[in-house]
């Protein structure tokens, strides 16, 4: 396999470990606003979608406000913690070594962009990307993953060409979004959130960074 020109890479549980802080957020807010925590597995569950997806799944069809009240409150709740999560190991040293190897790095998250940025340049990664795509301020139109990740081959010159990009991240919004603009999905498992469905959409598995890595530079083969 020819290495690719860009790898596009989601940042929660791929880069960083989220799950440490939205699943106790989620179960705060839920607990204050619907009276009732979600159970561990239920938060864990909604790692991955764009934020109003979640709250729209967590409110229950057909109530439209109560999703925006969660939505407000979770964010008020995570802007407070979001500077407590960290880095995944062996990641800082994946990106520095794709990097090196002259594979454009950019950022494909459904994270709101300004979000996105403010957290590489707190864990020291805005450096390493030479492109930061990611949803809308507000979650609107354009969140959806096949709709950033469109935006990150755009960026990266080969909205013409997808073959030339590999997406890495972890859940299966991930693999379904980079397919619907042609390109392979690299399902990282490190963070443990895809099941064995999820895993079967992918192209390659990684357990590690690492192996993320040299599967991307083609020296896994």
């Amino acid at each position: 396999m020819i290495p690719p020109t860009a790898a596009l890479i989601d940042m929660d549980g791929t880069l960083i470990d989220t799950e440490t802080v939205i699943v106790p957020v989620l179960e705060q807010v839920s607990e204050e606003i619907l009276g009732e925590p979600v159970t561990r597995e239920q938060a864990r569950s909604f790692i991955g979608p764009p934020l109003h997806e979640t709250m729209a799944d967590l409110a229950g069809p057909g109530r439209d406000d109560l999703a925006a009240a969660l939505m407000r409150r979770y964010r008020e709740i995570y802007q407070a913690k979001q500077f407590d999560i960290e880095l995944f190991d062996g990641v800082a040293d994946m990106l520095r070594d794709l990097s090196d190897a002259g594979v454009t790095l950019a950022l494909a998250t459904s994270k709101p962009e300004d979000r996105a940025l403010t957290l590489l340049d707190h864990l020291g990664l805005t450096p390493l990307f030479t492109h930061v795509c990611g949803a809308p301020p507000e979650d609107g139109p354009g969140s959806e993953k096949a709709a950033v990740v469109a935006r990150a081959l755009r960026a990266c010159g080969l909205s013409s060409t997808p073959e030339r990009a590999l997406m890495l991240g972890d859940r299966r919004y991930d693999v379904e979004g980079a397919a619907a603009c042609g390109v392979n999905t690299v399902l990282a498992l490190w963070a443990g959130l895809a099941d064995a469905d999820e895993q079967a959409l992918a192209w390659r598995l990684a357990n590690t960074p690492a192996q993320a890595r040299a599967i991307i530079l083609g020296e896994d083969e």
